[in-house]
């Protein structure tokens, strides 16, 4: 029986580390010292003893510290016991990777773009390495322009190992916007616009972006829908970059408002079930009918063709929806004026005031007179009255500007502000002097006649009729009638066919010079008959040549009146004889 002895081969056949041989036939061929990246922390180490049955164990191999040497030990022992250890130095490169990088606060990974607004000048960046023991890190920031900027990051261990990082920071192109607009109202990124019922799309969008290189779009303005509609306003830059503007279009449900915002009449505010009246002939009236919704929609039927009695007259308003209201008025038409120009009581006004009133209410009036005519004006409207003589020539008022007529004589009025064709009277206190139209832009004018039997004191002259809307419009003034004028009657008579007055005829006229109280306060009639006849204008008449004789001779009296001659034409041959009545009319003393 043989037995062999035990083994003492305690040698490495081969030692490899992370790959790298370290040992081949027992044999070192490299330094003892071995370099590894900074990733290996943990060590893949491969060791085969020469003599298989020799234990082989390693130390060392895990939680090796970066930046530093490490002993690993490899411990042989050979089956007698015998035991040899292999040494070897592992440096482990430094540590240069990042724990975090931070731009502005952001998160960053290597390789990322960080965006940053057009116009960022600067930034903050914040590199924390992964091995607190490194040495320095150091970041280089450039002067931001926009487009790519690169950061760098520079980590260095403390092994002196180094790795640097590059980051891209882009400053976008300029992405705002110069003009936003909805028609002329200026909004902005998160407003909210409300839009009527049926809108689809808003088509008066202005939206300029302040580079010219970059360009506008819109996103989702069309198609709306009741409710919240999104529109997107994006401008985009030259890169690719861009900025979305939103603006909530709120399109409403159709109302149901059929109300009216205004409703009248000839000017007057009127109302569902109310009653008009008007003044006679009056075939149509001015209706205004506004809905308080836009897009409600008024139609208006019986305002023409209207005839005396009773009418109705409809408006109906149709909502959005289609809701409809219906306003119904009854006008009247008048079967006479009476209702609104009767003057049944005397104003008393007193002299040189003015009462004025629309619709029984009173209203300012101010006085406005000249030296030769009375004024009354008002808002719209006015009333001018003009005194004047028998002899139809204007005077002045008195002194203290009130309005003076003499009896016999009359006055002329102009007005403004009155219904355009409409019927006007004018009252002295309750007396009518006369009714009058307006013409087709509502202005009067007329003349009124004071009669001889005015006896003289103070009186109220009335002007009654209708303002554009209809309704009555009342302005009277207080005045003063004063004395008015005489009649004398005086006949000449001619001898033979003689065309000139004999003295004692011309005697007759003397006492005419002292009834003449100035210009135009005579008013002289000359007319005539055949003599012997009965005052009657089938008999023969004195014609023109007698009765011009007459004149030239109440002239030459040096009397200043107003001449009407007689009937005109020439005498017949037969007359012989004649005799001329003049008819004096003159004011009183």
């Amino acid at each position: 029986i043989v037995v062999s002895l035990l083994s003492s081969d305690a040698t490495l056949k081969t030692l490899t580390i992370n790959g790298q041989q370290i040992v081949v036939g027992g044999v070192r061929v490299i330094n003892s010292k071995s370099t590894v990246d900074e990733m290996f922390t943990d060590l893949t180490v491969t060791a085969i003893a020469n003599e298989p049955a020799t234990d082989v164990f390693v130390d060392g191999d895990a939680g090796l510290i970066n930046g530093i040497d490490n002993t690993v030990t490899i411990t042989l022992t050979a089956p007698d016991g015998t035991a040899k250890i292999y040494t070897v130095i592992v440096h482990v490169k430094g540590d240069t990777s990042l724990d975090s990088l931070q731009i502005n606060g952001d998160d960053v990974a290597p390789g990322d773009i960080y965006h940053l607004p057009f116009g960022s000048k600067n930034i903050s960046v914040l590199a924390t390495p992964t091995d607190a023991t490194a040495k320095k890190v150091t970041v280089t920031k450039p002067s931001l322009v926009t487009g790519n900027n690169t950061v760098t990051v520079t980590i260095i261990a403390r092994d002196d190992n180094t790795k640097s990082y590059t980051f891209t920071v882009h400053v976008d192109n300029d992405t705002t916007l110069k003009t936003f607009k909805i028609g002329t109202t200026v909004v902005h990124d998160g407003d909210a616009i409300e839009v009527a019922y049926g809108t689809k799309s808003i088509t008066n969008f202005t939206a300029t972006a302040n580079d010219s290189t970059s360009t506008v779009s819109f996103i989702g303005n069309a198609n709306f829908v009741v409710g919240d509609n999104d529109v997107t306003v994006r401008v985009t830059g030259k890169d690719g970059t861009f900025t979305d503007y939103v603006v909530t279009i709120t399109v409403l449900d159709p109302s149901d408002d059929n109300s009216l915002s205004v409703f009248t009449i000839n000017g007057q505010d009127a109302g569902d079930g109310d009653s008009i009246n008007i003044p006679k002939s009056l075939t149509s009236v001015t209706v205004v009918a506004t809905p308080n919704e836009s897009h409600a929609k008024a139609v208006i039927t019986g305002a023409t063709g209207l005839k005396a009695g009773k009418n109705t007259l409809l408006v109906k308003v149709t909502a959005e929806n289609g809701d409809i209201s219906t306003n119904t008025i009854t006008i009247t038409v008048a079967a006479n004026n009476d209702q609104w120009l009767l003057v049944d009581a005397d104003p008393m006004a007193a002299v040189g005031v003015i009462i004025a009133t629309d619709n029984d209410n009173t209203i300012a009036a101010t006085n406005a007179s000249s030296a030769a005519q009375f004024i009354a004006n008002g808002t719209g409207w006015s009333v001018n009255w003009t005194p004047y003589w028998l002899t139809n020539k204007a005077v002045n008022l008195d002194a203290a500007k009130h309005l003076v007529i003499a009896s016999g004589a009359s006055a002329t009025f102009a007005a403004t502000g009155f219904a355009a064709n409409s019927e006007a009277r004018v009252y002295l206190g309750t007396t009518l002097l006369g009714t009058f139209t307006a013409s087709g832009s509502g202005a009067l004018a007329g003349s009124v006649p004071i009669a001889t039997t005015v006896a003289p004191g103070n009186y109220t002259l009335t002007v009654s009729g209708f303002t554009a809307a209809y309704t009555a419009r009342w302005v009277s003034v207080g005045i003063t009638v004063k004395a008015g004028y005489a009649t004398k009657t005086i006949t000449v008579t001619f001898a033979g066919t003689a065309t000139t007055l004999a003295a004692a005829a011309a005697k007759l006229l003397t006492p005419i010079v002292a009834l003449v109280k100035g210009a135009g306060s005579v008013l002289i009639d000359i007319k005539g008959w055949a003599a012997g006849a009965k005052v009657s204008a089938a008999l023969t008449k004195l014609g023109t040549t007698r009765a011009t004789a007459i004149k030239t001779a109440i002239t030459k009296l040096k009397v200043a009146g107003t001449f009407t001659l007689g009937f005109g034409g020439l005498e017949k041959a037969t007359s012989k004889t004649s005799r001329g009545v003049i008819t004096i009319r003159y004011a009183k003393p």
